[in-house]
């Protein structure tokens, strides 16, 4: 009797009611003259793929008859929390989008909070009108719009409202638009964490969870590090700290490891320091934290130590310029200039002997006379 029912429930059943069937393959099948399942039920399985294809005719054939082979599990996971809004969107200026962006930014962090979950992939779509399209028939609705999307991805998950609105300004403003032609905006967070796991290091530490898991090769290197460090070392290290050597200094500060909230960080001689200095300040400023305030110490030696060597070499030009003459070449010259000046002393003394013997004869042919 209950086998009756479900046929006869079955017959009577519009095919549009069907999991699956969407407008395209309805209007195919109205075009058939095909609308319920009891004349679906006459259409044979060949037919059903030649005019659909094997997968979708084989849905067809056994739904019209109440034949469903998947498998019933549990509810799919949420994949991505998020918020859009592309009705009554209009801005006069800058000032009007910043206060919807705050206020999309709270929407979505209350969603994030109220499933539970958090997210490290930030991800903003919006819709501007598209070139020459008018109003829309619907009143202040999106019309014709164009969609353009930035996204971007931090170290650690976060529900944060003020991590939101942050993130949402600086993608809103690296899509250069005219506020005046926004006709709608969505915010929304992708790779999801559940929010007793991204809680596990503070909002306001996000750079702690991406250090918390180093390389393999960077743990060896600091397990060797921190085995080579004992008491007489520790002593010996700070012996050498008082000394007047900036350098030595920016050395030992290379090579310590460094304890934050039980999370051991890689030492600071691992770290660019070229990346350092085009981080953005916020993020600098939370490093050297982290590394209580020996980091930004380390940049500013490392930068008076460059500044000395460039000055030291610019001071030190002229005296190579002075040395690039051959100690050889100025002696052979020494000599060149004696020897000219006995020349010209030996010529003096003969010029004047020469003289004297003709000064003389010249008496004695007068005397004569």
């Amino acid at each position: 009797m209950y086998l009756l029912q479900a046929d006869d429930y079955l017959s009577s059943l519009s095919i549009k009611a069907l999991p699956g069937i969407g407008h395209t393959v309805s209007s195919k099948l109205k075009s058939k003259e095909i609308e319920y399942c009891s004349q679906l039920r006459n259409v044979s399985k060949d037919a059903l793929h030649k005019d659909f294809g094997k997968k979708t005719g084989d849905l067809l054939w056994n739904y019209c008859r109440g034949i469903d082979h998947s498998i019933v599990g549990s509810v799919q996971e949420t994949k991505s929390v998020g918020a859009e809004i592309n009705w009554g969107v209009r801005f006069n200026d800058n000032k009007d989008a910043e206060h919807f962006l705050n206020n999309l930014c709270k929407e979505v962090s209350l969603r994030l909070q109220g499933c539970g979950v958090q997210g490290r992939t930030i991800t903003l779509k919006v819709k501007t009108r598209r070139e020459g399209a008018g109003e829309p028939i619907k009143y202040m609705g999106c019309g014709d719009c164009e969609t353009t999307s930035r996204s971007m991805t931090i170290a650690g998950a976060t529900d944060s409202f003020v991590t939101l609105q942050r993130i949402a300004k600086q993608l809103f403003s690296a899509l250069h638009l005219d506020v005046k032609e926004v006709r709608g905006i969505g915010l929304s967070l992708s790779k999801l964490e559940h929010a007793d796991l991204g809680r596990g290091a503070s909002q306001g530490h996000m750079l702690e969870s991406w250090l918390a898991s180093p390389a393999a090769k960077l743990k060896k290197q600091q397990s060797e590090i921190l085995g080579n460090v004992n008491v007489a070392g520790t002593s010996g290290l700070k012996d050498l700290r008082s000394g007047p050597s900036h350098t030595a200094e920016a050395n030992l500060r290379n090579d310590r490891s460094t304890v934050f909230h039980n999370v051991e960080l890689p030492p600071l001689s691992q770290l660019d320091l070229e990346v350092l200095k085009n981080l953005p300040p916020e993020i600098m400023s939370e490093m050297n934290e982290m590394y209580k305030g020996e980091l930004q110490s380390l940049v500013d030696t490392l930068n008076s130590d460059k500044g000395k060597e460039n000055s030291s070499k610019s001071l030190a030009l002229p005296a190579v310029i002075r040395k690039s003459v051959p100690a050889d070449a100025k002696l052979q010259g020494y000599r060149d200039h004696r020897d000219s000046m006995h020349l010209e002393e030996e010529h003096t003394k003969v010029s004047c002997v020469t003289g004297n013997k003709v000064a003389l004869e010249l008496f004695k042919q007068s005397a004569s006379t």
